[in-house]
């Protein structure tokens, strides 16, 4: 796993060797936490990757003490395999505690978890 923060952002990559097959970068504005990117390659989804990310995010929060953390919910452009259908991904927030605030433009899922 390989981890970088610098001002405000905070990036988790997970390897297979040389490859990224789990990805996730996020950003500390305003005592709030954005969740930019997080993807998981399909060939390894359903293993507790992205639970691993996700874990890392709120301690991030955490260690920052932020107030929330939003996602958008939609393509991700760095992973080259596949996305998941919408409804499963906003369930999948649903299920680790993200609300459905609202969407965007009436089309994108805005989610957000209270701290």
């Amino acid at each position: 796993m390989r981890e970088i923060e610098t001002a405000n952002t905070y990036e988790v990559q997970i390897r297979n060797g040389i490859k990224v097959i789990a990805h996730m970068s996020c950003s500390l504005i305003n005592e709030e936490i954005y969740i930019r990117d997080l993807y998981v390659l399909r060939h390894y989804r359903g293993k507790g990757l992205g639970e691993v990310l996700l874990t890392k995010v709120l301690d991030y929060a955490t260690e920052n003490n932020a107030k929330q953390i939003i996602s958008y919910c939609g393509a991700e452009p760095f992973c080259k395999d596949g996305q998941i259908p919408m409804e499963q991904e906003v369930s999948w927030y649903k299920d680790h505690g993200f609300n459905h605030h609202h969407n965007v433009m009436g089309v994108t899922p805005c989610m957000v978890k209270q701290l």
